[in-house]
């Protein structure tokens, strides 16, 4: 499916989590073709010029009912597939021989505050295939079961002034790692981080969203565990792996 969607990704104005996605969900298939299409995409995607639905109803064909549930499972009439998420802008499932990959859905609502706001109990108009690359064609998708508010704005103004509120920048982004590394050199660890561009805009609060599971270990427990990276060198792809910060690119020190 990664080649179906090939020319056509590029960063848009939207942020879902997995939380938001879990779910119950109808997909909307258009009739297969044999052969590839871009589906209305522009080539590199560009967050004025989505498709509408009308490509997919057009040509409608059948709906599925789709069941994603944590951590990573789906479901179609019974058959037990996987699925993920693409960063925090769309979503990827495979069952059966079938795969589905599309963007959350999101407007633009520019005055007097310019600002995106994510719809992420629905899709943009995605792709699908079959394995075996013979049948192609287009597909949106829509939560039918919502446990929460799937609806985010982006930014959201802070009356806080705490610096997990502030949006990130290039330069923020800069100061927290050198804060970071300088650590890292102390502990001998043998790789370091370097600035992400897509954290810019958001918070750190945000940002802690992408953690995973919330884990209460005490920070002299972590100090310890780090500090043995240093004694067992043989493993530190190991706990570099384990203890990198999730909101940083990391690469090996040279």
């Amino acid at each position: 499916m990664a080649a179906c969607a090939t020319g056509v990704l590029a960063d848009l104005p939207v942020h879902c989590l997995r939380h938001q996605i879990v779910g119950h969900w109808q997909f909307v298939l258009s009739n297969p073709s044999s052969e590839r299409s871009g589906c209305g995409h522009h080539r590199p995607d560009v967050e004025e010029g989505q498709p509408g639905f009308s490509i997919v109803d057009h040509n409608r064909g059948k709906e599925v009912t789709v069941e994603l549930q944590q951590p990573n499972i789906a479901r179609i009439n019974g058959v037990k597939g996987t699925w993920t998420m693409i960063y925090d802008e769309g979503l990827e499932v495979k069952v059966g021989d079938q795969t589905f990959m599309a963007f959350s859905n999101f407007t633009v609502d520019k005055p007097p505050l310019p600002h995106n706001i994510s719809h992420c109990d629905g899709t943009q108009v995605g792709w699908f295939s079959n394995a075996k690359r013979t049948e192609y064609g287009c597909f949106y998708g829509r939560q039918v079961q919502a446990a929460e508010s799937k609806h985010t704005v982006t930014p959201v103004p802070k009356s806080s002034t705490h610096s997990s509120d502030q949006p990130l920048d290039h330069q923020s982004q800069v100061v927290k790692v050198q804060q970071i590394n300088k650590k890292i050199a102390m502990l001998q660890l043998g790789w370091k981080a370097a600035a992400n561009h897509r954290w810019n805009g958001m918070t750190m609060g945000e940002l802690n969203n992408f953690a995973g599971i919330k884990r209460t270990v005490p920070v002299h427990d972590q100090h310890r565990e780090l500090l043995a990276q240093h004694v067992h060198v043989q493993h530190k792809s190991f706990f570099a792996a384990r203890w990198k910060d999730p909101f940083f690119a990391w690469r090996e020190a040279s």
